[in-house]
């Protein structure tokens, strides 16, 4: 490989749109190059990701002539600094509107943390579990009024039979820690569950209307139908459509987050209602009343590709994601720091100690994986901030 195929190929990594193979060709042919070293500017934080990803193919092309680390000091910027960060198939960057920071690795106790292998749960109406593993591919249950089946991988169909109406039955799909799942209603409408959530719904919808219940965060597809509103009750909160794309994330009791990718949504709380626009989220925080913001529709529905998407936030917010995925309790010495942002893709297939890795390398943070020695299963990761 020459200098400027990998420099290209480099280019094709930091925009994101490298393929395993190729981020397997950069790891095997970085100590040619002598890139694999971190480097780091003095940089104000100007908004612009395009400006990052110019700026670090210019270092690794420095880096490539002069075979050393590269600094840059440009004082009209000291306002603040950027660090990237290179991990295997991680990339991580973040912003300190304080001081310099200067990356050190640090070793990882403890094994391997794969996500969790429990697999996801049918409730039928009449109160029977199915546990829905690989060895139940393919199996067909009949309701009544409709026909449950199971292709292969993580997915549920649904399809109406006519002729039959004997009252509306209601299933229940509970997805565990460490995976998401796909149900397709009868009405067309599709679902994505992340992890650790819970769907209630009909196994056929009423005549009038369209109404499931969610615990967590779903990704909704929902089929157009004017005659019939199709309503997500969640905590406190009541979102309407008639046909749409959206996102409601409700892990927490007391906050429920919809973002509106295309279409329009009615949001109703217990004392005001808005309507969303695309590309916008509404806070319904329990209090009675929704707040709108701006929303970055990419980092929010991310996980329904497989990826982890952190666009500016901080260690709470991320170790918050880290833990609904892996199925691990957060443990902090100390208060976490906010000063610090993060932004950062991965895929969720990644070994937890590389993602902690990944954030204990900017200095500000240390983790311990550890076990619980009775049970052997449940696990905690602990967390030691630094200022």
């Amino acid at each position: 490989m020459t200098r400027e195929e990998y420099i290209l190929l480099y280019e094709k990594y930091v925009d994101g749109r490298c393929t395993v193979e190729e981020i397997k060709i950069l790891e095997n042919y970085k100590d040619d190059f002598s890139i694999d070293t971190v480097y780091y500017w003095d940089e104000a934080k100007l908004g612009n990701e395009e400006l990052f990803k110019r700026k670090a193919l210019s270092r690794v092309q420095q880096q490539i002539k002069q075979s050393k680390i590269v600094r840059f000091n440009w004082k009209k910027y000291a306002a603040a600094c950027a660090v990237f960060v290179v991990i295997s198939s991680i990339s991580v960057f973040l912003y300190n509107t304080n001081q310099d920071i200067e990356l050190k690795p640090v070793a990882i106790k403890k094994e391997s943390t794969e996500p969790p292998s429990n697999m996801p749960v049918l409730t039928l109406d009449d109160g029977k579990k199915i546990s829905l593993t690989d060895s139940s591919i393919d199996l067909v249950y009949n309701e009544t009024g409709g026909v449950i089946s199971k292709p292969e991988g993580n997915e549920l169909v649904y399809a109406e039979m006519s002729g039959r109406d004997n009252g509306i039955k209601y299933n229940t799909l509970s997805v565990p820690k460490g995976m998401s799942y796909k149900v397709a209603l009868s009405d067309g409408s599709t679902v994505w569950l992340n992890a650790g959530s819970t769907l209630r719904y009909p196994v056929v919808f009423a005549s009038f209307e369209r109404k499931v219940e969610l615990y967590g965060e779903a990704y909704f597809e929902v089929e157009k139908n004017e005659t019939k509103p199709f309503k997500v009750i969640v905590n406190k909160s009541e979102v309407e459509v008639l046909g749409t794309i959206f996102n409601i994330n409700a892990y927490h009791k007391e906050v429920t987050r919809t973002t509106l990718l295309e279409g329009s949504v009615r949001l109703k709380g217990e004392r005001s209602q808005v309507i969303l626009k695309p590309g916008q989220m509404g806070v319904d925080s329990g209090a009675g009343t929704i707040a709108l913001r701006k929303a970055n529709v990419e980092s929010i529905t991310d996980w329904k590709n497989g990826l982890f998407m952190f666009d500016d936030e901080n260690l709470e917010s991320i170790l918050e994601k880290v833990a609904q995925w892996y199925g691990v309790e957060i443990q902090y010495i100390g208060k976490a720091s906010s000063d610090y942002l993060y932004y950062g893709r991965l895929e969720r297939t990644v070994p937890l100690e590389e993602i902690l890795k990944s954030i204990q390398l900017t200095g500000k943070a240390k983790f311990e994986i550890v076990t619980d020695k009775m049970s052997g299963k449940e696990r905690r990761v602990i967390v030691t901030s630094y200022k």
